[in-house]
């Protein structure tokens, strides 16, 4: 490639040294000197070119090994000696401008420096060297490329409507200058940003146009692939399945016609049609070509055995792939596969949480690592909370139990005589002491349910037992607060006279907690008069600014007030207050998410971080979507019993009253088994 494009320019380099050598040569500068001088600037440029050619050949070899192909949207994986190869770049071409600003090649010098800032990330000075261009050589041949670039860098910048007029005058360009390669890789920031805002339509629009005016067969393959994709998204596996294949046959090496065949299968198994899809992914295992991508095909056989039904030969199939390929991205994966299925399919929690530490350790690199992660430390996070639940649940029985029927069980217990007197102490915990730790035990596990697991029914059943084991306890509040958030997300008729109850017993009981003037503002209440304090003068004047249009000023003011009076009922106001300028005014999503991150890390009991829940999970949901592997598809209803699920879930019984709650809300139908509700619940057992 190096060779080709060295060639390319020869001719017009000649040229720059002839008309080089007679203008020097014209000044009065001896021959020999302008030979030198014209010799340095030729070896300049070539060895830029040169390096240039080699790095942008090492970029994209790692870009054809990628599941979506090669993309330039996406932040470039670059090596140390390929970022070396691009740092020499920059440097050759600025001498080459400093010391030759009128030659024909400034443009070319230009277009390597802003591609090798491209593709290093440093976005804005891509963008000055593509303006420059732009500017500068509006006519040149490098004009529609740079600003096709220009548009790239604008999408990662997050400057999307500039990206997308950009593009847009790119493929207008593209179309009266005959460039129908410049046409599909704009189509393709176009297909990129419909993707993003979900309109998947839109999206499959412009990949297709892509791939009709791609100019290589890897172009074309590549946007057949994304175009796959979105009939996926919108559930058209048959169309995708058609599209997948397009890709095949569209490319001209082994990884492309790979990536096709294995998509169309896997739309294979989205159509139920299991058998079909197992024979295709073990015809693939027999292709020697395909040695590399074993493990992958490996992994799509568990799936596929998942999705129909099979699961101890899913779970056999997955532990194969662990052992056989160990510390690969593939393992990783299958590690992650393989405990999403204990946890939400068989609800086995134990199991899913040793599936996923393993998987985080796997390979630090695989999209799914950061999820097994998390998924990790939440489940140890509940077993530590639930372990706490029974051990003070057990403490308070035995503090409750008469003194002479807690001595015969400890003498029992330890195998002595009892008809000998024996003298044994209580425990040694005091009975507020042993209910606070049970009381923050059951609050921890709701909230972990809450916000972390994200299993509402879960989470419903613990704050439930706040409410009605500890009715005047300092989480009572937040309970009811709660409680009243999950039974407005069930959209159904009961559910508005439960919530409005629910919200007036926390302003008839708690009026004076952090939740009680926002359920004021929901029930339409006026608000309650209390005495004014130094934190709410601060919260006023940030306001006014916030009214006033000074967005940057209210934001840091809020932030300063939360860092001040972090024990004021405003300090969590404020925290939600800083997040909402930053996400509707300022536009800084990054900013938002870290100002809601430390409102639910330091005031999690708040109504605002019960209000921004659905925000964090949404978040958490998009990445789990681009990082976690496929695992939807038809999956089996079989349930087995866990450590967890309430008689009255499961048989649909009237379950205790909860204060404030009508009998239509808490008599329901029959539910499924919920996880996380202690097994004494259902068997009597401790």
């Amino acid at each position: 490639m190096a060779l080709r494009a060295a060639k390319s320019i020869i001719p017009s380099i000649h040229t720059v040294v002839l008309c080089l050598l007679l203008s020097l040569t014209a000044s009065g500068l001896p021959s020999c000197v302008a030979t030198d001088f014209v010799s340095a600037y030729f070896n300049t440029y070539y060895n830029a070119q040169r390096l240039f050619n080699e790095a942008e050949t090492e970029v994209f070899a790692q870009l054809d090994s990628r599941a979506g192909g090669r993309t330039w949207l996406g932040t470039f994986a670059i090596q140390a000696g390929t970022k070396t190869k691009l740092e020499s770049v920059i440097e050759k071409c600025s001498k080459l401008l400093q010391y030759h600003s009128d030659s024909k090649l400034v443009d070319d010098a230009l277009m390597m420096i802003g591609k090798a800032y491209y593709y290093e990330d440093e976005n804005q000075q891509a963008e000055r060297k593509f303006n420059e261009i732009i500017s500068g050589y509006p006519d040149g041949s490098r004009a529609v490329e740079a600003r096709l670039l220009l548009a790239y860098a604008q999408y990662r910048m997050n400057t999307r409507e500039e990206a997308r007029k950009t593009a847009q005058a790119v493929i207008d360009l593209a179309r009266k200058n005959d460039q129908p390669e410049m046409i599909s890789r704009a189509s393709l920031v176009l297909g990129q940003m419909a993707q993003e805002d979900k309109d998947y339509a839109a999206a499959r629009e412009n990949f297709d146009q892509a791939a009709q005016f791609g100019a290589t067969p890897e172009q074309r393959s590549s946007a057949s692939l994304m175009s796959a994709e979105m009939y996926r998204k919108m559930s058209m596996y048959r169309e995708a399945e058609d599209a997948y294949l397009r890709a095949e046959k569209a490319s001209d090496n082994y990884s492309g016609e790979y990536r096709g065949r294995v998509g169309a299968y896997r739309m294979m198994e989205k159509q139920g049609l299991y058998g079909e899809a197992l024979r295709g992914f073990r015809f693939l295992r027999t292709d020697a070509k395909n040695k590399e991508f074993f493990p992958e095909i490996e992994l799509e056989v568990a799936n596929t055995l998942r999705d129909s039904g099979d699961l101890p030969e899913a779970v056999d199939h997955y532990t194969i792939v662990d052992t056989t390929y160990p510390r690969s991205e593939s393992s990783a994966r299958s590690y992650f596969a393989l405990g999403d299925l204990y946890e939400h399919t068989l609800y086995r929690y134990d199991s899913a949480l040793v599936a996923y530490t393993k998987g985080r350790g796997e390979f630090p690199l695989a999209d799914v690592t950061q999820l097994s992660s998390r998924r990790a430390d939440y489940l140890t996070r509940y077993f530590q909370y639930y372990g706490e639940f029974l051990k003070y649940d057990t403490v308070l029985a035995a503090l409750h139990a008469p003194p002479d029927s807690m001595k015969a069980q400890r003498q029992k217990a330890a195998g002595t005589d009892t008809l000998r007197p024996q003298v044994l102490p209580r425990p040694p915990i005091t009975l507020d002491s042993a209910n606070a730790r049970r009381e923050t035990a059951v609050n921890e596990l709701a909230g972990l349910f809450f916000v972390a697991i994200g299993i509402p029914d879960s989470a419903e059943y613990w704050y439930t037992r706040i409410v009605q084991d500890y009715p005047s306890g300092r989480y009572v509040p937040r309970a009811l607060y709660t409680l009243a958030q999950i039974y407005a997300g069930r959209d159904s008729v009961t559910s508005k006279p439960a919530v409005d109850s629910l919200y007036r017993e926390i302003v008839r009981r708690f009026p004076r907690s952090d939740f009680a003037p926002e359920a004021r503002r929901i029930l339409g209440l006026p608000p309650a008069v209390l005495a004014e304090d130094d934190a709410e003068k601060a919260y006023k004047r940030a306001e006014h600014l916030m009214i006033g249009g000074d967005s940057a000023g209210a934001v840091e003011d809020f932030k300063n007030l939360a860092q001040q009076y972090p024990g004021s009922p405003l300090a969590s106001r404020a925290l939600f207050a800083a997040g909402w300028i930053y996400e509707n005014r300022l536009f800084n999503r990054d900013s938002a998410i870290a100002s809601y991150t430390k409102l639910m890390t330091l005031y999690p009991a708040s109504p605002y971080a019960v209000r921004i829940v659905p925000k964090i999970t949404e978040v958490n949901l998009k990445r789990k979507q681009s990082a976690a592997p496929d695992t939807s598809g038809s999956r089996p209803t079989v349930r087995t019993p866990v450590p967890g699920a309430p008689e009255t879930v499961r048989t649909g019984a009237v379950r205790s009253p909860v204060p404030g709650v009508p009998d239509s809300v808490r008599i329901g139908a029959v539910r499924t088994p919920v996880p996380g509700v202690p097994d004494s619940v259902r068997t009597g057992a401790v």
